[in-house]
This record gives C-alpha cells, structure tokens and sequence, in this order.
C-alpha cells in the first residue's frame, strides 16, 4: 500500500495556466485499477480524461465539480498502490503535457486555413460539452453558454439536463427520425463551390509512405485530415467529420494535431452517430468528375470528392474535383470559397498537411 499523495490539476497546453474541475468519476473511497478515468478536466480549448497511472484509492476530492483551480494545485488525494514514490509519480502522471501539445510557431507557416470561428453561427463549445449533450440527446442550439465568448461548458450542459435552464425550451434529439428525413437546406438557399486539386504530390507521397512502411492509407483519410486542418485554422477546438459507411453516416471527433495514422485509427473504429456536426464527406470513385452532395440535416457543411483522374498535359500528373455544399444563409460564398482552398492547399502540398 501507497504513501496518500495529491492529484495535481494537470497542465494540458503549454498556456494553460487553470482549469475547471468538470466531473469525477471517482468517489472518497472507491478503488481504481491503472488506466481507470479519474477526472474529467476542462478547459477553454480541450476536455481531458485523467488516468490513474496505478491501481489505488481515492482519498478525498479536495475541489468539488465546476471548481475553477490553477495548474499544479492538488484537487484531490489519493493512495496509489505498489508505487514507492507515490507523490512524484502522481504529479508527473497528472502534470505533464501531452506529446501533442506543441506551440503555434511549430506549425506550418504556409498553411493558414480560415477558422471555424469566422462562420457565421458556429456553436463554440468544449468538447467535453458536446459530449454530454449528445449523450443527454440535448441541442446546444438551445443552451446559453457561460464561458468565454459565450462558449458553452460542460457545467451548462449539465444545468440545461437538470432543468435549470430557464426561458429556454430544450429540444431533445431523435436520431431514428433526424436519419430517417436528412435533406439539404431549401433550394433557395442551397449553393455549392468546386475546384480542382492536383494530387500529384499526394499520391507519390503515399507510394513512398507504403515503400517504407508497407502501409497505405485509404484516399478518405488525407480528406478527413485536410478538411480537419482548414476548418480548425489555428485553433486546436476539435472538428466533427462525417463520412459515409455502409450506406450509413457516421461521425469522429477529430483533433488539428491528429497525425495521419491517429486519423485512420478513428476512421477505421468510427461508429454510427452521425446525426450532427461541421462537414459531412462523400466519395466516389471512377470516373465520375464532380458530386454535389445535399447538406444532411444537422450537418453545416458538406463534402464531395470525385474520382482520381489523370490530367492532360505534357507531364503525367493527377487531379479530383471538390465541392463544398453549404446553406448560403448560414455561411457567405466568399468564407466557402476561402475554406475550399485551404484544403486544396494542404491536399496539395501534402508536407503541409501532415506537419503539426
């Protein structure tokens, strides 16, 4: 049995100077095995499960939820078995930054994608806030948010399930009848913008990555990643992508500092739910040129890829047409525009692309 030594709020950025205390799901006295989710930490920019780094017990839950405390200050206390140096482990284990977190200058300087948060009614809100209000089948449309810029926590989410909310009526979501009548925006407001992306590069990128490694990565992942990168811009506020599987449409949450083999790992383990989110993918192969797809209900944006064809020209090159399909009343043409581009520009400059 362990020394009692003191969880620390941990340091999730390298600006991160205080978080909130979101939830814990772990009680004074409950044991742990290694690995187990002890706390849910929140901040303005991510929401981060807490792991045990050994089996224990918790002692005592020195901040309760929605406590706001500085990084490095204890917020609970707990006893860590078969650990010798229980309070430096459970202070390294609780304080050290992610590998991904990385400061803005290591980023690419070429690849300045426009931000979500230039969209017009773009919902801000914590990942950790979405999460909960699609477990709660709760709209964030209907939920004020008390955070900054009117971003909307998880403390909001849990208020407007309690019924807390006043002078708001909440609107529960039914995914069976939102999936049974996805349709585009009315015709009036439906526009759309294409463009063609050499993916030249791309392609002889692949061919390299698999000549290393013996792996390929399918076409939808280096989508999946370009849009992600563009609609994030310079914000590290998760995406929610949409991809067609089965005849169905699912959804992944999806972070800017995703590698490429992190992107495929969610593809491949995605699952049904997509009912909501920024941007839905559709592809096709062949020789089909252009896909104008409708934008699902619930989704702001959608995506579609044509097939790879080679282009004509003296050197052998190749080339797919995308289009963006959005709802002009929502979202201007000049912003579609801008954002089609930014992703053309990672897909073609695949270096760019796979940079974090």
């Amino acid at each position: 049995m362990g020394d009692i030594a003191d969880l620390l709020m941990p340091k999730l950025g390298l600006t991160m100077t205080e978080g909130t205390v979101a939830r814990w799901l772990v009680s004074p006295g409950q044991r742990f095995s290694a690995g187990d989710i002890i706390v849910v930490i929140e901040t303005d920019k991510i929401a981060n499960d807490v792991e045990a780094p050994a089996p224990g017990v918790m002692a005592d839950l020195l901040s309760p939820e929605g406590d706001v405390v500085s990084v490095g200050a204890p917020i609970a206390r707990w006893r860590l078995e078969g650990v010798s140096a229980a309070g430096r482990l459970a202070t390294e284990a609780a304080s050290a930054p992610k590998k991904g977190d990385l400061p803005k200058a290591a980023r690419p300087p070429d690849a300045s994608p426009v931000s979500l948060r230039r969209l017009e009614e773009r919902i801000i809100a914590t990942p950790y806030a979405r999460r909960l209000a699609r477990e709660a089948g709760i709209d964030l449309k209907f939920v004020g948010g008390s955070g900054p810029r009117g971003r909307i926590k998880a403390a909001d989410v849990l208020d407007a399930k309690g019924g807390q909310v006043s002078s708001r009526q909440l609107t529960p979501i039914a995914p069976a009848v939102e999936r049974a009548t996805q349709t585009a925006p009315a015709c009036s407001a439906l526009s759309f913008v294409s463009a063609d992306a050499d993916v030249t590069a791309l392609r002889a990128l692949d061919n390299r990555l698999a000549g290393a490694s013996g792996r390929t990565f399918e076409r939808l992942t280096y989508v999946v990643l370009a849009c992600t990168r563009a609609l994030a811009g310079d914000g590290e506020e998760p995406v929610r992508i949409g991809f067609d599987m089965g005849g169905s449409l699912v959804a992944i949450e999806c972070s800017p500092r995703d590698t490429l083999s992190a992107m495929a790992t969610r593809i491949a383990q995605a699952q049904r739910g997509g009912d909501a989110g920024d941007l839905a993918i559709f592809i096709v192969e062949g020789k089909t040129r252009l896909l104008v797809p409708t934008v699902p209900q619930g989704w702001r944006m959608a995506l579609g890829v044509g097939g790879v064809r080679a282009a004509r020209g003296g050197a052998v090159s190749h080339e797919m047409t995308l289009a963006v399909s959005y709802d002009s009343s929502a979202l201007d043409h000049a912003s579609a525009a801008r954002l089609l581009d930014d992703m053309i520009a990672l897909l073609e400059e695949p270096l760019h692309l796979l940079a974090i």
